[in-house]
């Protein structure tokens, strides 16, 4: 919920900005698309760990805001050093990140290849977190 009043409000600055809307926007869906799947996916492993190791909560928070600070948020990772880019692209909002862009502010498609790339990790996690819930659905009554 909170997202989607930040990205109306995204939308509402760009629009104030000289950003018209444009055909490119139309792949706005499959970005949105990919990013709940690797949050779902993400999710999916996390609460499957979550009751195993309690403090996983807190510690997560800490990385994720570390992640979003080195994901390019506030920078084009091509302003990174070549030899960096590699490891800042293994950060898979780092492209989700990089697709919005691409489309909101370049007027180009996303790259189809990393955004595939990323929906197929995404669909991967989905997979083993929920493979983990069904594996430790009897566990996790015992644990209280």
């Amino acid at each position: 919920v909170k997202f989607a009043f930040a990205f109306i409000l995204l939308l509402g600055f760009l629009f104030v900005l000289g950003h018209v809307p444009e055909l490119v926007w139309s792949a706005l869906p499959a970005v949105l698309a990919v990013e709940f799947l690797l949050i779902l996916g993400l999710a999916f492993v996390f609460a499957a760990l979550t009751p195993f190791l309690p403090d996983l909560d807190v510690m997560l928070s800490h990385v994720f805001r570390m992640l979003f600070f080195v994901s390019g948020v506030f920078y084009a990772i091509d302003s990174v050093p070549i030899e960096y880019r590699f490891a800042l692209r293994l950060n898979p909002m780092a492209t989700l990140i990089e697709a919005y862009r691409a489309v909101l502010l370049g007027g180009a498609w996303p790259d189809a290849p990393t955004l595939l790339g990323t929906a197929g990790l995404s669909l991967g996690l989905i997979a083993v977190g929920a493979a983990m819930i069904r594996n430790f659905d009897r566990v996790y009554p015992k644990m209280g």
